[in-house]
């Protein structure tokens, strides 16, 4: 008797867990809220596209040369690590559009798996206020932001470059927008032999060679 009880009693109940209510969403917006409400009370370094374009190898040169984060780097087109105040890489956390994008295997992010020229601004924020972003956050964040402009209608640039060891590198930007339409792509091919020689100490880089290709939209 008691299983009979107990069995109509889940009968019973299972219904209500059925219940659901649906609302039609008329538009989404998707940006960094937390980063607009830290600008009242923490500094937050930016840098435009203009600034980017002042050392236009990569984003590590970029952040070595106009930011105080500290880069680690293991050679061109190698790991690249960045750190805050004596915080390691694990603790430095990249935010695009407001979406943590380090790598969930390694608690970090590569710097030259990033190019430099898809996005529109670079915010650079350091210290303890960034664990709204979470644990791994604490020694700061790099955000990497893209503005959707409407009314620009069709827009496209173009950067090459070609440097010793064969390297190579290309980035297209082409952009569309109308009154409710906006619509952004960019793409970077980079390549190197990487074959440096180091005379004083009789040592050649063999094994340096790297090619990256990165795809944004």
């Amino acid at each position: 008797m008691n299983k009979k009880y107990l069995f109509s009693a889940i009968l019973l109940c299972s219904p209500m867990l059925l219940l659901a209510q649906e609302h039609a969403i008329d538009t989404v917006f998707v940006f960094d809220n937390q980063l607009d409400n830290s600008r009242k009370v923490q500094k937050i370094s930016k840098l435009k596209e203009e600034d980017l374009l002042k050392n236009t190898t990569n984003l590590s040169e970029v952040l070595r040369f106009q930011s105080p984060v500290n880069i680690k780097e293991n050679g061109r087109g190698m790991v690249s690590s960045p750190s805050f105040r004596g915080t390691t890489a694990q603790q430095t956390a990249f935010i695009w559009n407001g979406i943590n994008v380090n790598s969930p295997f390694l608690g970090q992010g590569d710097i030259n798996n990033l190019n430099l020229l898809g996005y529109d601004q670079l915010e650079i924020k350091s210290g303890g206020g960034s664990v709204i972003y979470g644990s791994a956050a604490i020694g700061g964040t790099i955000h990497l932001n893209n503005e959707l402009t409407f009314n620009k209608g069709f827009r496209q640039s173009l950067f090459m470059e070609y440097g010793s060891f064969e390297t190579v590198n290309t980035f297209l930007k082409s952009s569309y927008s109308n009154e409710i339409l906006s619509v952004k792509f960019s793409g970077n091919y980079s390549e190197s032999k990487n074959y440096y020689e180091v005379p004083e100490k009789n040592y050649q880089n063999i094994n340096g060679q790297y090619q990256n290709k990165n795809f944004n939209l």
